[in-house]
């Protein structure tokens, strides 16, 4: 009997002992991730640093730079089919999907040409992931993954900003492509290491949309509660218009009536 209990204790020992290495090995893992991520914005903001300093110090362009932007990093941008709401909306879910299947992979790239080649395996998926997004929202839209170097305006990710110029970049082209478009950098991996971190900044000054935000069934509440207020407001619009009918009906029947007791 004593046995049993010493050997109960045991167990109770252990699994606690288990617990405890699970959580270390989490706040570790979580810990790298972090340093990692900071490891990635100082290189990237260094290297910017270096490169816009250089550009206006021998007034050259980014093209002609011995510091050429293109060779540096790899750009990701989504870019939606118009901007109507739901065009834009519709973007957000197809950034937010194809984030999830890429940045485990990409957030463990150490070098430009391990991402190309990563994001060449990834093209057929990550267009099919996309696909599948829109028809959920209910769109035909084609999705093309257009890879190349692009000219580009200046544009700013949060507090980082980076110069007009050509770079390498992946464009997910939803539908004609005419809407505004949300970017981030692909290499290093800015964005891909805590992908919720990254989609809660914001990116050329518009208010940032976090990962899985954007669903058909959040549009279509969100729909309905825009229809609602809509059909509230001309409500009291038209209640407004009665009042202000009833008003002058009264003060033109008030005049009358002292004008005829003057005239008297």
């Amino acid at each position: 009997m004593f046995g049993i209990k010493k050997n109960n204790k045991v167990s109770e020992k252990n699994v606690n002992n288990k617990v405890s290495e699970k959580n270390v090995n989490n706040k570790v893992s979580e810990k790298k991730a972090n340093n990692m991520s900071k490891i990635i914005c100082c290189t990237f903001l260094a290297l910017l640093l270096v490169v816009t300093y250089t550009t206006k110090v021998n007034g050259s362009s980014l093209k002609n730079s011995k510091y050429d932007l293109s060779n540096q990093f790899i750009r990701f941008h989504v870019i939606a089919n118009s901007d109507e709401d739901k065009d834009q909306q519709l973007k957000y879910a197809v950034r937010d999907v194809i984030l999830k299947r890429s940045a485990p992979i990409l957030a463990e790239s150490s070098s430009l040409e391990e991402s190309r080649k990563i994001l060449k395996e990834l093209e057929p998926e990550l267009i099919k992931d996309a696909e599948k997004v829109v028809k959920d929202w209910g769109e035909d839209y084609p999705v093309v993954f257009d890879y190349g170097v692009f000219a580009f305006p200046s544009k700013s990710y949060g507090n980082i900003v980076l110069p007009a110029g050509e770079y390498e970049a992946v464009k997910i082209k939803i539908g004609k492509a005419e809407g505004a478009n949300w970017w981030c950098v692909l290499f290093p991996p800015l964005c891909f290491v805590n992908i919720e971190k990254s989609t809660s900044i914001e990116v050329d000054g518009k208010k940032a949309v976090p990962i899985d935000y954007c669903s058909p069934k959040n549009y279509d509440v969100n729909q309905n509660a825009k229809i609602n207020l809509e059909q509230t407001l001309e409500m009291i619009n038209v209640a407004e218009l009665d009042i202000n009918k009833n008003k002058q009906k009264e003060n033109s029947e008030k005049f009358d009536f002292f004008f005829l007791k003057l005239m008297k």
